[in-house]
């Protein structure tokens, strides 16, 4: 990777630039373009068109003929087109082949020296129309304020929070079922027993995921509750409300109970989301004696705090996850249009944890 970083730094460099003619250098730089739109929108970087044409004449550049000929013509035509098909703002005009090149390479040199992939979408806005491309393309309205994966390994990925922790969730969940079969195997065989190290390995692991999936759960809504606070936040939307203009650390139940119940009365008075409301403090409960493990009293039950860490089973995980998400779901189905979040949930198969069985990770729409 920093081999070609290196190289893509010096190819688009002033210096090497400078080292081309008149014509010539209109198309180097046409293909110096072309190469921030495989970034964007191609795969990776050295399977680049644009890459490899750029690569070729940077190794003399003096030695291409400076003539308006040797298709050069052409080529400029070929890469516009290539260009504003992926909405690439006025890529005919120099001046804004010029605010491309200066955009590729800064986020080489940024890559290079920081490893920084992440931008906002208003960082692009003035050289692609990113939010157009999402809206023509994906169905999807993206937002000045999000930030967006730009990887010379892969194309633009629009990162949504709740998102990965939610994809971490399912994953750990199938890891989880995975092994309680094979639990339930050892049962079914006469196997489980404690002198028997595969039983033991087995029991021991599947108690660790078992801990780790409520913290996940948890991560889940936590990071749903965050995302819409940014996006509120980012958005102006409601100015005058006292979390949105809270100074200190917002805690997730404030984004609740102050800001969405706050603005949306009729969820406040929904008895499904108070219900699940209720269910998700109990798991936040269990969540922060898993994460902050202790040999202290809970006073409010007189039992040790140790005491969720030993006596969790499966029916409790399926209860605890399964009213995140569900918990997750009911706000956002009960948030007006310009507040839903949720724009990836139909593409992806609903949770239903009750059924002890593998739930796809993958995008079912592409199926």
């Amino acid at each position: 990777m920093e081999k070609i970083l290196n190289e893509l730094i010096e190819m688009c460099s002033s210096e090497k630039i400078r080292e081309f003619r008149s014509h010539p250098k209109k198309v180097y730089k046409y293909y110096l373009a072309g190469i921030l739109n495989d970034i964007i929108f191609g795969n990776e970087i050295h399977k680049s068109f644009f890459y490899h044409q750029a690569k070729f004449m940077s190794i003399l550049p003096s030695s291409h003929p400076n003539k308006d000929g040797q298709g050069y013509r052409k080529i400029k035509q070929d890469t516009i087109r290539v260009l504003k098909d992926n909405y690439f703002k006025s890529p005919e005009t120099d001046s804004q082949v010029d605010l491309i090149i200066s955009f590729l390479r800064n986020y080489l040199n940024d890559l290079l020296a920081k490893g920084k992939t992440l931008y906002l979408v208003s960082e692009l806005e003035n050289i692609v129309q990113l939010k157009k491309f999402y809206h023509e393309y994906k169905d999807y309205t993206l937002k000045n304020h999000y930030w967006v994966d730009i990887s010379l390994r892969h194309s633009i990925v629009v990162t949504i929070p709740e998102f990965f922790t939610y994809q971490d969730l399912i994953n750990l969940w199938n890891d989880y079922i995975n092994k309680f079969n094979q639990f339930k195997e050892l049962h079914e065989k006469g196997l489980a027993k404690k002198s028997n190290p595969k039983f033991r390995e087995l029991d021991y692991s599947i108690k660790g995921s078992e801990r780790t999936l409520i913290i996940l759960a948890t991560n889940f809504v936590e990071s749903y509750l965050y995302f819409y606070f940014y996006n509120i936040k980012s958005t102006k939307l409601y100015p005058t409300n006292k979390v949105v203009n809270f100074n200190g650390y917002v805690h997730d139940t404030m984004i609740i109970e102050d800001l969405i119940f706050s603005v949306h009365n009729s969820m406040k008075d929904n008895t499904d989301i108070q219900t699940s409301y209720l269910k998700l403090k109990e798991t936040i409960g269990v969540r922060d004696r898993f994460v902050h493990t202790s040999a202290f009293v809970d006073e409010s039950k007189k039992m040790g705090q140790l005491q969720p860490l030993l006596s969790i089973d499966i029916n409790q995980i399926v209860n605890h996850l399964q009213n995140a998400i569900d918990f997750v779901y009911l706000i956002d189905s009960n948030l007006p249009s310009n507040e839903k979040i949720l724009f990836w949930w139909d593409q992806f198969e609903t949770p239903d944890f009750s059924k002890h069985s593998y739930i796809n990770p993958l995008n079912i729409s592409n199926i």
